[in-house]
């Protein structure tokens, strides 16, 4: 009436992350991740993506690199939080998109270096839900771009 614990805890020593992220499954099945920041918790699924991106909290860890996280919970329905990393402050230009590359939603900011969490509310600029499909968020951030994918379930 019970079992072993899933979770697997990799210590980094004093790196910031790892380059890649190996998986085999039982089945034979081999996933890889990466690259991919420390400090935080993956939700693997065999034959999917990273998915669950939890970091640690009050780690004071100021990120080695750019780095958009998976969106949170994905697929989702209400909303779903993007989590990206900056090492070092600038201006941010969230965006995201849908499968035709329309722009959705836009937010554009100067932040801070660290880990941040913005929620998109599957709302469009305007306000309106946006419909059922496949979306693209796409991190601008110090002369780099990140994307990431993610699915609205209405």
């Amino acid at each position: 009436m019970s079992y072993s614990s899933r979770v697997t805890h990799f210590g980094l020593g004093e790196a910031n992350g790892v380059d890649s992220l190996i998986v085999s499954w039982p089945s034979g099945t081999v996933d890889h991740h990466g690259p991919l920041a420390a400090n935080r918790m993956l939700h693997l699924v065999e034959g999917g993506l990273a998915t669950a991106v939890v970091e640690a909290m009050g780690s004071g860890v100021v990120p080695a690199a750019i780095d958009l996280a998976e969106a949170y919970p994905n697929p989702f329905n209400a909303s779903a939080v993007l989590r990206f990393d900056l090492p070092s402050s600038g201006r941010v230009r969230l965006a995201v998109y849908n499968s035709l590359g329309q722009s959705v939603r836009t937010a554009d900011q100067v932040l801070p270096a660290g880990t941040h969490r913005v929620t998109w509310d599957g709302r469009d600029q305007a306000g309106a839900q946006a419909a059922s499909g496949i979306y693209y968020a796409r991190l601008e951030a110090l002369a780099e771009r990140r994307v990431a994918s993610m699915v609205l379930l209405r």
